[in-house]
């Protein structure tokens, strides 16, 4: 109910708390209509507009369980009496928890007061579900005038983020976690969390690194560890269809006048060429095809001719979000300089439009085109900033909101209760690579997340070193209500006139970087700079990979009928049971494996090692023979028709024997063979596992950073050059399938390709000599194979020389087991 607004105004607090009473108490289910009903007929309201519901229909929260109970008419007034409240708690719960009648009616009975009658008709109804709330959050954490959470939802207008963000019950929360975690374990954290399994995954495998960094340090525990959180990088047809149908949705409620025909159909047509993806295209339908200052309206066949701008200029703040910037002409942008468009433009008319400037901003909050946070951008004026406001931008450029990010900063504070957990927000990072030209690619190698870390590192120090009067903001578990020390809140908002924080530091002139409340000089720009750039032209990096086994189904599930006479015998099938028999039966295709095992061959003349894989429909039988203590006999027994037999079930008169050597080897797994270095990817296939590296240079042309279309050109051409230098030299591993032939006679092809395909020829090529499983097939060069396909059809070979690399999880501890030894 907080959340909503009747005829644009915010619901007050006795109208919402007559509204639960009268509506929400006699109703499971409130429907917009309802209310309209009751407020029309109470009020003497004539049209009755509600806006805030997720639902346009109905309110999706209701007093579903109290009206389920109520309706049963078994409780006088027992069930409006508080001193009943516990009691119908726990009815509630064994409801939820017992499913056999029989058991539930016992428990009820344990309640003194309920009599045979309410006892029979509770027993008949069931309760399902739990919500994501707990009582002791709701109700049991206090603000320092004693009020919990929920009583807060009644006595004012806040919602409950609004609520569990004010600095008491951040403290709280805090607290109480804490102590909650004082003897919990990880795991015991984490299945209880409330986050997807890739975030648990993630999370694991950041205590794990946190541990390994520990070790190494002989066991000393970290003084500060800085945490930024990286999201995976988007996929762009998500990104493109998201964004349409936001468009879509907006455009909808918006009438004819506003949004005419052509600029529908514009949408549409941008939507399915994907353009959506270009912020020129959306800024353009987000402000309806006009220019954000003057009003006027955009050629979409000229977009060239405009400029995306910063709204509060980058002096005042680094935000670089689409809630900082519009679409404006050249012309008007290049007058703007450092102001800010509430001065220049606001009071400004717009181009037939009948409105200020300022006007056709605030039509485009209340339509749904720009939001809250952007309308209070195109209208703020920073020489009159008050200090909410200032509030506001100190969090937004400091406070982390990510629930992953609280979670393993709990986590990690109870592991380590005396190490400082510094959150930096991504826009730092980022700032920092453009400002020094440390250009980021995913397809090269993937030393960017180690560079990722170290900036996170220097941004946490920075912003810890040089303003310590914020560190409450940033640094976990020190937020603090400022409002109670009057003197610390006015050094803060006296101090903080921009919001630039870290860029403030690398564009003041000279090298001493100093601290704003002692005065002192901390770092030395200088030196920062140049440990920086020698970690980005590091070659060589530890990379870890995870390692796994797997356990899932055990074959291709699609079931082949049998072959017939006519039917050429082009699969071997596997039977469906032990005594049907696929000429008869069909069967499955694909057998999945489990894991692999490293063979020993004894053939007459030499002794040669392979890989093969243990089937995934043997698994229950190897872990039967694991504890019987003949684990590797049997495994013998499953492998040998593979080895010792042809495909046509002849006895490999070219064997004699064959021993297993290492009898679980994981995906993954990775390999050192001469100069050779790869991951088992299976039985059969082999991955790339060297990093690539190119030159400065070569990294700012596949980054779109050069200045030209001509010197850009030239630029691919010197890179293509360049990587196949560094294949010759460094990856031996691509003479697989000739891939090293090919890439070079593909030159000629790739230097005739327009730029537009050079461009995304050089990314594939990257992509398929990248240490993954990526196999792109790369049409522009006359690649037949995909580039990156290495299959050994009778299993992977290895020489006696071969060696076995295990890793630990930061890769600063290995061990190399040659195979020969095993």
């Amino acid at each position: 109910l907080n959340n909503i607004k009747i005829n644009g105004k915010r619901i007050s607090v006795p109208l919402k708390q007559e509204l639960y009473n009268n509506l929400f108490k006699k109703n499971s289910t409130v429907t917009t209509n309802k209310l309209k009903s009751y407020l029309k007929e109470n009020y003497k309201l004539i049209n009755v507009e509600i806006k805030g519901l997720s639902d346009e229909k109905k309110f999706n929260s209701g007093l579903t369980t109290y009206n389920k109970l109520k309706n049963l008419k078994i409780f006088d007034q027992q069930i409006d009496n508080p001193n009943y409240n516990k009691d119908f708690e726990r009815i509630i719960e064994w409801s939820t928890i017992f499913e056999d009648k029989a058991i539930y009616k016992e428990k009820l009975k344990t309640i003194d007061w309920l009599s045979d009658r309410q006892i029979d008709k509770l027993s008949k109804i069931r309760m399902q579900g739990w919500g994501q709330l707990s009582k002791k959050l709701l109700s049991q954490l206090t603000d320092n005038n004693g009020q919990t959470i929920i009583e807060q939802l009644w006595d004012s207008q806040n919602n409950f983020m609004q609520i569990v963000n004010q600095a008491d019950f951040k403290d709280a929360i805090a607290v109480a976690n804490q102590n909650l975690l004082v003897n919990t374990s990880v795991e015991d954290i984490l299945n209880e969390a409330y986050t997807s399994p890739a975030n648990k995954k993630a999370i694991r495998q950041v205590v794990k690194v946190v541990e390994d960094i520990v070790k190494a340090a002989s066991g000393k525990v970290p003084k500060q560890i800085a945490i930024e959180f990286t999201r995976d990088a988007d996929d762009k047809a998500k990104i493109s269809q998201t964004r349409a149908n936001k468009l879509r949705k907006v455009y909808k409620e918006l009438s004819n006048e506003l949004a005419s025909e052509t600029i529908r159909n514009e949408l549409e047509r941008v939507a399915k060429d994907q353009n959506l993806l270009k912020d020129k295209y959306y800024l353009y339908f987000m402000q309806l095809g006009r220019d954000a200052y003057t009003g006027e309206p955009i050629d979409i066949d000229e977009l060239e001719q405009y400029d995306i701008d910063h709204i509060l200029p980058q002096s005042f703040i680094k935000d670089d979000s689409l809630e900082n910037r519009v679409l404006v002409k050249k012309a008007v942008n290049n007058g703007k300089s450092d102001n800010v468009p509430v001065k220049l433009y606001g009071n400004r008319m717009a181009a037939d439009l009948g409105m200020t400037i300022r006007h056709m901003w605030e039509k485009w909050k209340d339509q749904g085109l720009i939001t809250k946070t952007k309308y209070n951008n195109l209208i703020i004026d920073p020489d009159k900033i008050n200090k909410y406001e200032s509030s506001g931008f100190i969090h937004r450029q400091l406070v982390e909101t990510s629930q992953i990010i609280k979670l393993v900063s709990t986590i990690l504070q109870s592991k380590y209760p005396d190490t400082e957990i510094i959150v930096v927000k991504a826009r730092y990072n980022h700032y920092l690579r453009k400002h020094l030209n440390l250009y980021k690619s995913r397809e090269v190698n993937d030393y960017h997340h180690a560079i990722d870390a170290y900036l996170s590192a220097i941004c946490g120090n920075l912003l810890y070193q040089v303003y310590p009067y914020l560190r409450p903001f940033f640094v976990y578990g020190q937020y603090k209500k400022f409002s109670s020390d009057p003197k610390k809140e006015k050094i803060i908002y006296d101090k903080t006139r921009k919001y630039n924080f870290i860029s403030q530091i690398f564009e003041n002139k000279g090298n001493d970087i100093i601290s704003l409340e002692t005065k002192e000089k901390v770092f030395d720009k200088k030196d920062i700079i140049e440990k920086l750039k020698h970690a980005y032209d590091y070659k060589y990096m530890l990379v870890s990979r995870e390692i796994e086994t797997r356990d899932r189904e055990m074959f291709k599930m699609t079931v082949y009928p049998r072959l017939s006479r006519d039917t050429k015998k082009s699969r071997n099938l596997i039977p469906k049971k032990k005594d049907m028999p696929t000429e008869i039966y069909g069967g499955y295709t694909n057998n999945s494996d489990a894991y692999m095992v490293i063979a020993r061959i004894n053939k007459k003349k030499e002794t040669e090692y392979r890989v093969f894989g243990v089937p995934m429909r043997e698994l229950v039988n190897l872990r039967k023979a694991e504890k019987k203590g003949h684990y590797n006999a049997y495994l013998k027994q499953v492998l040998e028709p593979e080895i010792m037999y042809n495909k046509n079930g002849k006895r490999n008169k070219t064997i004699s024997s064959f021993e297993i050597v290492k009898s679980k080897v994981p995906y993954k797994q990775v390999v050192l063979d001469g100069d050779k270095k790869f991951m088992l990817g299976s039985s059969t296939y082999v991955y790339n596992a060297k990093q690539l590296t190119l030159s400065q240079d070569a990294m700012q042309a596949i980054t779109d950073n050069c200045e030209n279309d001509t010197d850009e050109e030239k630029a691919l051409i010197e890179t293509y050059d360049e990587i196949l230098t560094n294949i010759d030299k460094y990856l031996p591993l691509f003479d697989i399938n000739k891939f090293r032939d090919k890439l070079h006679a593909g030159r000629e092809k790739f230097i005739n390709l327009s730029l537009d395909v050079k461009k995304d020829t050089i990314l594939q090529v990257l992509n398929g000599l990248h240490d993954n499983a990526v196999m792109p097939k790369i049409k522009s060069l006359g690649l037949s194979t995909p580039l990156g396909f290495m299959q050994f059809s009778s299993g992977v070979p290895l020489s006696e020389n071969a060696k076995l690399i295990y890793q630990s999880p930061t890769g600063l501890f290995e061990k190399r087991v040659k195979i020969s030894d095993l």
